[in-house]
């Protein structure tokens, strides 16, 4: 076959093609136009959904971080939806709260300003008292948030881990290690192998139960030394009298030699 012959058949085949085409194009070309046109805007609706949502996380996780009360921290959890910010704002916020009823009875020290002389001074630090009835009030409370946790359905289980290590505390922070144990036997229980770190330390914990269940054992009162035994001879009438004038004898010089 020469060239100029193939070439008429390859232009015939091309013309074939195009005429076929149009047709096509006449029948389905809008509906082709439409199917484009809709995955476009599918594409730029997820594209404008994801920005908002990452930029809903980061605003979230933003005001966890700022939240430094339990109150502000109860605030995010009764006002968010998802399940992961609803359980770690009840998580952060009973956090605070124990460690708030185990912390010493005092206030922070206030820094230290210039007398009118330029010396520094240190101002008195008033002390903060403590009842119990304020403290168990205050482990109540952790305890509350701690069970909004374990309330939120479909949180993670990590956050759940840590809710049930927090009421374990509680616990035995009030003498009820019944109540730590079964909150230890269920986090090993949900644990699994997936979070042995947190196993591990429930395990850790669990056994030292024993120990914390043992009475504290008090040494024997000091007895005291006893009072020393008075001189009778210093007590003596006169006593003093005669020593002085003892004494003062000793000191005098002898008497000088008559003259012969």
């Amino acid at each position: 076959m020469d060239p100029e012959h193939r070439q008429e058949l390859e232009e015939n085949d091309l013309e074939v093609f195009l005429m076929n085409f149009k047709k096509w194009w006449n029948k389905h070309g809008t509906k082709v136009v439409l199917v484009l046109l809709v995955a476009a805007l599918a594409l730029f609706a997820k594209q404008m959904y994801d920005k908002r949502q990452a930029e809903r996380q980061e605003t979230m996780w933003s005001d966890l971080a700022n939240a430094t009360s339990p109150e502000a921290a109860r605030s995010l959890a009764m006002s968010y939806a998802e399940p992961g910010y609803k359980a770690k704002a009840w998580l952060k916020g009973a956090d605070l709260l124990l460690t708030k009823a185990m912390a010493p009875d005092q206030t922070p020290a206030t820094p230290e300003t210039i007398g009118p002389d330029g010396v520094p001074v240190s101002p008195v630090v008033p002390v903060t008292p403590v009842t119990p009835a304020d403290r168990e009030a205050t482990l109540q409370q952790a305890a509350n948030y701690y069970q909004g946790v374990l309330d939120v359905s479909g949180a993670e289980v990590v956050y759940r881990l840590n809710a049930r290590l927090g009421l374990a505390t509680i616990a035995e922070t009030r003498g009820d290690f019944d109540a730590a144990d079964k909150q230890y036997e269920q986090i090993l229980t949900d644990a699994g192998t997936e979070y042995s770190a947190i196993a591990a330390q429930a395990k850790a914990r669990q056994a030292m139960l024993t120990e914390l269940r043992q009475p504290v054992k008090f040494g024997p009162e000091p007895v005291a030394p006893p009072e020393p035994v008075a001189d009778p001879a210093a007590t003596t009438p006169g006593a003093d009298s005669l020593n002085n004038d003892i004494k003062k004898l000793m000191e005098e010089p002898p008497p000088a030699p008559a003259p012969k």
